[in-house]
């Protein structure tokens, strides 16, 4: 509505349609109709907090919107230095486990390897890297 703000000039608009009423509202337009990407998603029965997760990773508004979510049975795990975000190798991970029996301290090699002392102690409890023990077990 435009024009002076008098009782004829307003109408009621409830939180929801407030809240998608701003600025900051990130929009998409899609077959040139644009709406708020939270009303996409709810309109393509998509969670909200997963495009959202999507559009950080790089994915397209349109993607992250109509890409289907896989199944916890039909998704591929990768893992390791297959998984894209690991910071460490299987090497790395055979060095720290060579530099823990030789008595070096958790912290110093964190620091070495560039990682958080907590993924050095988490290795050195096989509480992750497990691929990388069962792959020494054989």
């Amino acid at each position: 509505m435009n024009g002076h703000y008098e009782p004829g000039n307003c109408r009621w608009a409830t939180v929801t349609e407030q809240m998608r009423n701003k600025r900051s509202t990130l929009m998409l337009t899609i077959d040139g109709v644009a709406k708020p990407i939270v009303e996409w998603a709810e309109i393509f029965g998509v969670d909200y907090a997963l495009v959202d997760d999507r559009r950080r990773k790089g994915w397209s508004s349109l993607d992250a919107l109509t890409t289907p979510v896989l199944a916890p049975d039909e998704k591929t795990v990768h893992h390791g230095e297959d998984n894209g975000n690991a910071r460490l190798t299987s090497a790395d991970v055979v060095e720290i486990k060579g530099l823990l029996a030789a008595g070096l301290s958790q912290r110093k090699i964190a620091r070495r390897f560039r990682v958080s002392q907590k993924t050095i102690y988490l290795i050195h409890h096989g509480k992750t890297w497990l691929h990388h023990r069962d792959a020494e077990a054989s």
